[in-house]
């Protein structure tokens, strides 16, 4: 009984470090539900991970001192994203014994929504793409001065920038999928990030009305960037995401529910690399009950399948990286002792 209660007692976390875990389980959800016959899409997951790799960008990057110290954070930041998504790219070239330039270039989703590499490789190059129109915007005279000075405003005009290039670019004779995997389409939730984070801390941060008529202005983007369709779901979760942001800093959760929320926010990256092989799998292993069709068992067995799968794969890599750095450590400690001596 005291074990039970310890379990649903509350727990408080960061909101943004809940909505990486949630974000991460609908992107799953969504991926293992895919079928013609699917009543609605379950997108949504990866357009707040895009709001969220923006107020991160815009947390730990932006606020750097100098404009040298925040290239270097860009250019991290870029190789840490593009290093392990390229390996999965190349390692799924080999398996499949096929061959993109536009996908080992991180380019493609400027033509196609097809993709060789067994994960949806459109998302990092969406967030490559914007870190490189950051980078070079860092050269711009007086760039760092603006930031300091102006954050929001420069963020919001780079969020109106953003999303004008989506009406002015988006054509009506691409498919949906296409259509919302390009930088015109989303990159405009990348810097929405940004906004969301300048308009809750620092000096810039705003009062409730400026953060209303934010989450309003979002709930209209959204309708006019995804419509009322198939993809309604991307409406509802990306300005309920922001409003958690805006309003909500901290979260109480279940003891239990927020140790589980903890680890998929942790694992979120080694999660969507892996998640789409591990599917792969339960598709080849005959692990569906339904031949074809919609069937919501199957779905849900499917994401915990491939959540279950891709938190091992993290778990493992966690305890290899520390394995390797506490031998790193000993030996480092062994020569220096050896010096001293």
């Amino acid at each position: 009984m005291p074990l039970f209660k310890k379990a649903l007692a509350g727990r408080v976390m960061q909101t943004d470090i809940a909505l990486r875990g949630v974000a991460i389980v609908l992107v799953v959800l969504n991926h293992a539900s895919i079928t013609d016959s699917r009543p609605i899409h379950l997108g949504g997951g990866l357009n707040i991970l895009l709001l969220l790799s923006g107020y991160s960008f815009a947390r730990f990057i932006l606020v750097r001192e100098t404009m040298a110290q925040v290239r270097r954070g860009i250019a991290s930041f870029a190789f840490n994203l593009w290093l392990p998504c390229l390996a999965v790219v190349l390692a799924s070239f080999a398996l499949k014994r096929e061959w993109s330039w536009g996908e080992v270039l991180f380019v493609s989703n400027f033509y196609t929504a097809d993709h060789i590499a067994l994960m949806y490789v459109w998302f990092p190059q969406v967030i490559l793409q914007m870190l490189a129109i950051f980078w070079l915007l860092s050269f711009v005279p007086g760039a760092r001065q603006g930031l300091a000075r102006h954050p929001l405003p420069l963020a919001l005009g780079g969020l109106a920038i953003s999303f004008a290039l989506l009406l002015v670019l988006r054509g009506d004779d691409r498919g949906a999928d296409f259509a919302n995997r390009t930088i015109e389409a989303v990159g405009w939730n990348f810097v929405l990030g940004c906004v969301a984070w300048y308009i809750t801390h620092g000096p810039s941060r705003q009062g409730m009305a400026a953060r209303l008529a934010l989450l309003g202005c979002t709930a209209v983007l959204g309708l006019v960037a995804f419509g009322w369709g198939a993809d309604w779901l991307r409406a509802v979760l990306l300005p309920l995401a922001l409003a958690l942001l805006l309003f909500v800093p901290r979260l109480r959760l279940p003891a239990i529910v927020a140790q589980i929320v903890q680890v998929l926010s942790q694992a979120t990256f080694t999660v969507f690399l892996a998640h789409v092989l591990f599917l792969r799998i339960f598709d080849a292993a005959g692990l569906r009950g339904a031949s074809s069709g919609f069937n919501l068992a199957d779905t849900l067995f499917a994401a915990a399948f491939a959540l279950t799968g891709s938190v091992a794969v993290w778990v493992l890599a966690s305890a290899l990286r520390r394995a390797w750095q506490a031998t790193h450590a000993d030996a480092l400690r062994r020569q220096m002792q050896r010096g001293i001596a």
